[in-house]
């Protein structure tokens, strides 16, 4: 009987301890909460674009108005208008120099020019953007010049047009500048720029193309199309670099450039000499797929895999090679002279597949695992300077087929 009186009490008391927590904002002890989910893992960056552009309409808005609105510090937001004239700040403001930075132009406001058109320049050299610049769809019929400017945001430049030389040198952006499907009908020049990352995918320039002396995250060339040559100089990529299936049509020099994660390549064309020079890549390092000139690699450090798989290859210079994982060059086809010198394929090898049809000289190479050249054909015996075969290398006709000799030239 005293058990079920005192039930109703320790309710009671139970609730008013409730209520005397509430009062004083404080909080009743919970049940233990489940245990949090995983967090999500970083999303890779989306390059892609659905921009439609549209035909400029109206009215042309002289140039003079457009600068006015910024000198004042005003938003510009144009679409599908014709600007008349140059946007040039020098023809605005008092000349900047890149000595003294209090003299440089700041522009508060917003530039946004989407499926527009300029009739003469853009040019904004030594300014200050405190806002991202938008050109997706435009198009400009001069230059457009932003050397020694800093952007404190990107530049979305999908589709963008400009028939003038696109000149970057020693910009500063903040965000991603993003060129896919951009059209540049002559150079573009990115030297001494400070990148967050940059896409140029699905781009065409008509000249050449040259980035140098440049620090980035992320450089995407996918599908890129040069027309004339492509160097690329003294840069540290923190993320990688990647140009699957760009057409390098003058070829492609790439020297002293550092990639922290992979530099993809695949399925890639170069139409002229393709240079490695002091290269160092961490993860994997991927080549192109067809080569119509010579291919020189040059002190090449691959941290992970190096992969020349499938390639047609014509004459083909390796010195100072080291890769660290795996090498695959099976399934290729090397139709003119191959040497290689002082070099380390690394714990695995494989060439099955793979025809040489011209003179080879490996000298002072190491190639791994018991029959590296198993599989692969050679038109003529290997000449082999302090390098070990195991197995003697299978020899064919021109044609691919048959034996023709199964000793070593003396």
């Amino acid at each position: 009987m005293m058990r079920s009186q005192t039930r109703p009490l320790r309710r009671a008391l139970g609730a008013l301890s409730w209520i005397a927590l509430a009062a004083m904002g404080g909080t009743a002890p919970r049940a233990a909460a489940p245990p949090a989910a995983p967090a999500p893992q970083a999303a890779k960056k989306n390059f892609s674009s659905t921009k439609t552009c549209a035909p400029p309409t109206g009215d042309p808005i002289p140039a003079e108005k457009v600068m006015q609105d910024l000198i004042e510090g005003k938003n510009v937001d144009l679409t599908s208008r014709t600007i008349e004239g140059s946007l040039d700040a020098d023809a605005f403001w008092p000349q900047a120099t890149t000595e003294k930075r209090s003299s440089y132009r700041v522009i508060r406001g917003r530039l946004k020019l989407e499926s527009s058109r300029v009739t003469g320049r853009i040019a904004f050299p030594r300014c200050i953007f405190l806002q991202d610049i938008s050109l997706s769809c435009t198009e400009v019929l001069g230059d457009l010049d932003l050397s020694d400017t800093e952007v404190r945001g990107g530049i979305a430049g999908e589709k963008l047009r400009v028939v003038g030389d696109m000149r970057l040198t020693n910009a500063s952006f903040d965000r991603d500048i993003l060129f896919k499907g951009g059209v540049f009908e002559s150079r573009v020049d990115l030297s001494g720029a400070h990148l967050h990352s940059l896409s140029l995918v699905d781009a065409e320039i008509a000249r050449s193309l040259e980035i140098a002396h440049v620090s980035t995250s992320l450089v995407d060339m996918s599908s890129l199309r040069v027309a004339g040559t492509a160097r690329i100089e003294d840069m540290l990529a923190l993320v990688g670099i990647t140009a699957r299936d760009a057409t390098f049509s003058r070829g492609l020099t790439m020297s002293f450039v550092k990639v922290i994660g992979p530099m993809d390549l695949t399925g890639g064309r170069s139409g002229a000499e393709f240079v490695l020079t002091d290269l160092n890549v961490e993860a994997d390092l991927t080549l192109p797929r067809f080569f119509e000139g010579p291919t020189t690699l040059t002190d090449v450090f691959v941290g992970r895999n190096l992969v020349m798989a499938d390639g047609e290859f014509r004459d083909v210079s390796i010195e100072r090679l080291t890769v660290k994982g795996a090498s695959r060059l099976e399934s290729g086809r090397y139709a003119g002279v191959l040497n290689i010198g002082d070099s380390d394929f690394g714990v695995g090898f494989r060439a099955n597949e793979t025809l040489f049809s011209g003179d080879c000289e490996f000298r002072k190479v190491k190639f791994p695992g018991p029959d590296p050249m198993h599989g692969a054909q050679f038109v003529r015996m290997p000449s082999l300077v302090d390098t070990t075969l195991p197995r003697i290398p299978t020899i064919v006709s021109d044609d691919g087929s048959g034996n023709d000799d199964d000793t070593p030239d003396k």
